[in-house]
């Protein structure tokens, strides 16, 4: 994020007008913003047999894993990494582990518009990369976005290719 952004946001009238006019666009756009519609899915490759999600755009990661051979398993990260803000500390908590053939992912599900405008984003992004570099048992941090998952603007053809590229799984 832009340096010149970061201060914007840390002034809290900047913050409010910018909140409400994401609101007012979210109401008035509900096909083009963040698809929060949280919930559980029952999954064959989940310890638990079901999963929770936070948004339409995890439900769809969960559905397609559920469909690719080549995935083993996907659940909630469970992790709660700690990282600092602004000499704060914070917990970030990643989406999934996903295991595949080929290893075991981190993976956040993250709109495009939180990962250019929250400060904290590149944050948490540092400390999924950092927790990892150090850990053994992971192969790669990975960041599916909104235009990651989707292969037209409406987000209802859900773009296979890119996913299955982005956890390096072959044919």
């Amino acid at each position: 994020m832009r340096e010149n952004t970061k201060n914007l946001w840390k002034n809290p009238d900047y913050r409010a007008k910018q909140v409400e006019s994401h609101k007012l666009f979210a109401k008035n756009n509900p096909d083009k913003i963040f698809r929060g519609n949280p919930g559980t899915i029952n999954s064959e490759k989940s310890n638990n047999k079901s999963i929770n999600y936070d948004s339409t755009w995890e439900k769809e990661v969960i559905v397609q894993s559920n469909m690719i051979d080549k995935i083993l398993s996907i659940n909630r990260s469970g992790l709660s990494i700690p990282y600092y803000y602004e000499e704060s500390l914070y917990y970030y908590v990643p989406d999934f582990i996903i295991e595949t053939v080929e290893g075991k992912f981190l993976v956040e599900v993250k709109c495009k518009f939180l990962f250019n405008y929250d400060p904290k984003t590149e944050y948490k992004i540092k400390a999924g990369i950092d927790y990892v570099s150090s850990n053994l048992s992971f192969k790669k941090y990975i960041i599916l976005m909104d235009e990651d998952l989707y292969l037209d603007s409406s987000q209802k053809l859900f773009n296979l290719d890119r996913f299955l590229e982005l956890l390096e799984i072959k044919d």
